[in-house]
């Protein structure tokens, strides 16, 4: 942790994001008031590595209980700074903006002058679906995942095609409680890839938990036959 300090910040970022998700936002306390505190005079580089939605998600997690930390509040202020200057902003960042808007950085109504365009051109939740085949046979998890939140977000959580998704990576988790098994030897790097995973799908299927016709742990769905010829990775 000394030579990364923001190693465990997505992982804590999706412990925030899952507690809030169930109610429970003190859950994740402990790992949010370490790192704020380890990373209360951090650079900004530390919060540009881990991205804006892991900072925000981060940040609202922080709100939620209470805490400050210093160096994420620069960063983020930064960041509404730069973002109001802009006319426009791509697809994939419009989450972001409404994050920023969430904590009070930009006028809400700003954020969906710049957000309008960008959700005019989201991909339809078919071209977002027509990934999942070759993410499942190249055992991408965090595709799978990030895919799914898309679909999510789209308004598929019902679907069949985001049920299956969530079934497969269901099926990927471990009696230890993460997720994936990596296709290496080394130990290190066999950690990094499972706390990745572990990380987008946690996020992932905290997204769909509030769906009924999602299916969560314990609940069967048709798994295609693509999915169950997967190969074991470990």
């Amino acid at each position: 942790m000394r030579q990364e300090p923001g190693r465990g910040l997505p992982a804590a970022a999706a412990a925030a994001y899952g507690a809030a998700a169930v109610g429970e936002p003190g859950i994740a306390r402990p790992a949010l008031l370490h790192f704020a505190e380890l990373l209360a005079d951090a650079d900004p580089d530390v919060w540009q590595a881990v991205g804006m939605e892991v900072a925000g998600e981060f940040a609202a997690g922080l709100r939620a209980l209470g805490i400050t930390c210093p160096s994420l509040d620069r960063f983020l202020a930064f960041t509404a700074t730069v973002v109001g200057r802009l006319e426009s902003v791509p697809p994939r960042a419009a989450h972001n903006v409404h994050r920023l808007a969430e904590l009070g950085l930009i006028p809400p109504q700003r954020a969906i002058a710049l957000t309008t365009g960008a959700s005019a051109e989201q991909k339809a939740p078919e071209a977002t679906a027509v990934l999942l085949p070759d993410a499942w046979r190249e055992y991408r998890l965090g595709h799978v995942a990030g895919t799914v939140r898309e679909l999510v977000r789209a308004g598929w959580a019902g679907h069949r095609v985001t049920k299956d998704a969530i079934t497969f990576v269901l099926a990927q988790q471990t009696p230890d409680g993460a997720f994936g098994h990596p296709a290496c030897d080394d130990p290190a790097s066999r950690e990094r890839a499972r706390l990745s995973w572990t990380q987008s799908i946690v996020t992932a299927l905290v997204g769909a938990h509030l769906d009924p016709g999602t299916p969560h742990s314990g609940q069967k769905a048709t798994t295609p036959a693509a999915l169950s010829r997967c190969p074991d990775r470990r």
